[in-house]
């Protein structure tokens, strides 16, 4: 009963962004970032004072999230080969 209960009502997260210290000078870099909970990630590092740097698998996915984002903040592109 009471692992059917907490699927359905969830406890509060534990960490949210307000744990995080400012991140100025830092350098991070996200692997599965281009979409779900490695944007979110990106962009809460990011306001931060992180410099940010995502990687995806489909270089598509990336563009067309860093073209959202990159609408309401100051931010940069590029390519990575691997």
């Amino acid at each position: 009963m009471g692992a059917q209960f907490s699927q359905f009502f969830p406890p509060h997260p534990t960490f949210t962004p307000k744990d995080v210290p400012h991140l100025s000078g830092k350098v991070v870099l996200i692997t599965g970032a281009a979409s779900g909970i490695g944007f979110e990630l990106a962009k809460m590092l990011y306001r931060k004072g992180a410099k940010v740097y995502i990687a995806g698998r489909s270089e598509a996915n990336a563009q067309a999230e860093y073209i959202r984002y990159s609408k309401h903040e100051d931010c940069e592109s590029s390519g990575l080969e691997m």
